[in-house]
């Protein structure tokens, strides 16, 4: 094996060693989407068919959902132990993305140390750590995927079978993800602005992909975009979670969560490759970022979500910079110390990725779910009629389906739900026992899950109105979660 191949090799393992150090601490997940992932993964494992409707979120509630990510877990988990297939294999695809990135590089540059350069430091970006380790993340496979669809267009001719093949996956797997769709318009813009030739066949496939986007999501969305109009765009996001999910663009929070080297490495390769050449490998790459950014700046896509992205496109990018490096120190008399100012670079932009990727880790284990939740809502299940309706705030509605295999009021999948936040958001803080009892019963609660995670959210420290015990019983408390049961 060629040293390059090695060397790739050891950053993959060394990535995967990341996730798994972290993940492998704790046995259960941690988010609420992971439980979301889980549920529904065992679903079809069990059923062999996809739950299409939920009777016991939000009192029977449609998922829009094409469960392709659930039916590869199933099939897995049909095989496989539990722990490799949600815990290992995703960690495991997610470090994938080394691969990517170094082929995608190694193309623009044909420079092997500059692609080298590429992988290692898209092995510790922040974002992708924080929406992957221990999630069971769709975006462990997607963003890998999304990564090879664009390497397919730099030979498209050659490539059109996997082109096809990836295309449906990648837009089957996140329908409402616009990314590729308005890279490849910006990309027809610039190269028919720059009066670059493309070939026939990318084209083609530029228009197929276009089509299978839109035929997808009317096939799957029609109703919701019928009755939203652009509204659906934002997924039916409840208006006082807006702020969660799409957050300003700002440069502080681009520099902690990509890195400041990154960010000057990558837009000044960029720039320079779009000065020096006129290829439409580099206009692609281009169209890639500045999509991404505006979906960031028009708060068309999560906050994470495009800033993982974006740090990964600037890790491709910045490896035109090294390799610029490379190149100015062979003409120069000091060509025998280029080698270590390009390890002293990488040292330094490697260091200042690892810092707030492991605060991210750390974060992701010790402020996820906690072993105390789980517990809390494993009693739950224990002790409670199978009936029951469990209250929790709209980020433990999954944990709740899941771990306490019972109803809730609301959870996270919003596209078809009701908005129901409002009255959340009273239950847990009026200090009123009658508008509680009011909302209480309009959803039929019968146990309350208070947890410290609801305290954050809603800046309280108790319920006021649970220390009358004609009407709430506390049956269940351990040091991050409390039950209470509805009696009267």
């Amino acid at each position: 094996m060629k040293k390059e191949y090695l060397i790739l090799l050891l950053i993959f393992l060394v990535s995967l060693g990341f996730q798994l150090f972290f993940s492998l601490q704790v046995s259960h997940y941690s988010s609420d989407d992971a439980y979301f992932e889980l549920r529904h993964s065992e679903y079809i494992e069990e059923n062999f068919k996809p739950l299409i409707y939920d009777e016991m979120s939000y009192e029977g509630n449609y998922i829009l959902n094409t469960h392709v990510w659930h039916y590869f877990l199933a099939l897995l988990g049909l095989l496989l132990p539990s722990v490799l297939v949600y815990k290992i294999i995703p960690a495991f695809l997610a470090s994938f993305v080394v691969f990517f990135v170094f082929i995608i590089a190694r193309h623009l540059t044909k420079n092997t140390k500059a692609a080298l350069f590429g992988a290692l430091i898209s092995a510790f970006i922040p974002t992708y750590i924080a929406l992957t380790l221990n999630q069971i993340s769709l975006y462990s496979i997607y963003v890998p995927l999304t990564l090879l669809l664009i390497y397919t267009f730099f030979d498209i001719r050659k490539r059109i079978p996997m082109f096809i093949i990836l295309s449906f996956l990648v837009v089957l797997l996140d329908p409402m993800n616009f990314l590729m769709l308005l890279t490849l318009l910006i990309f027809l813009i610039l190269v028919i602005a720059e009066s670059i030739i493309i070939r026939k066949e990318m084209t083609e496939s530029i228009i197929f992909f276009f089509l299978l986007t839109i035929l997808i999501n009317l096939i799957l969305f029609k109703n919701l975009y019928i009755d939203g109009a652009l509204g659906a765009l934002w997924q039916n996001i409840p208006a006082e979670l807006y702020a969660n999910y799409f957050k300003d663009f700002d440069i502080i929070g681009l520099i902690y969560n990509i890195g400041f080297l990154p960010i000057v490495l990558g837009f000044v390769g960029l720039g320079l490759a779009l000065s020096k050449e006129n290829k439409k490998e580099i206009y692609l790459l281009g169209a890639v970022i500045l999509s991404d950014i505006v979906l960031l700046i028009l708060r068309l896509i999560p906050y994470e979500v495009g800033v993982m992205f974006l740090a990964i496109l600037l890790c491709i990018a910045s490896t035109i910079t090294i390799k610029e490096i490379i190149e100015y120190f062979k003409l120069t008399k000091v060509v025998k110390y280029s080698s270590l100012v390009i390890v002293v670079i990488m040292f330094v932009t490697v260091v200042s990725l690892m810092i707030p990727s492991v605060i991210n880790a750390n974060d992701v284990i010790d402020n996820g779910v906690s072993s105390e939740e789980v517990d809390a809502l494993t009693w739950i299940s224990e002790n409670s009629p199978e009936n029951s309706v469990v209250l929790g705030n709209v980020f433990e509605g999954n944990l709740i389906l899941e771990l306490a295999n019972r109803a809730n009021v609301i959870d996270s999948q919003f596209l078809l739900a009701p908005d129901r936040y409002y009255d959340i958001d009273l239950i847990y803080t009026t200090e009123s026992l009658y508008k509680a009892g009011v909302e209480l019963s309009k959803y039929e609660v019968d146990y309350i899950y208070f947890s410290e995670k609801t305290q954050e959210m809603f800046g309280i420290e108790e319920i006021t109105y649970v220390s009358d015990e004609t009407c709430f019983e506390l049956v269940y408390e351990n040091e991050k979660a409390k039950v209470y049961e509805k009696i009267c």
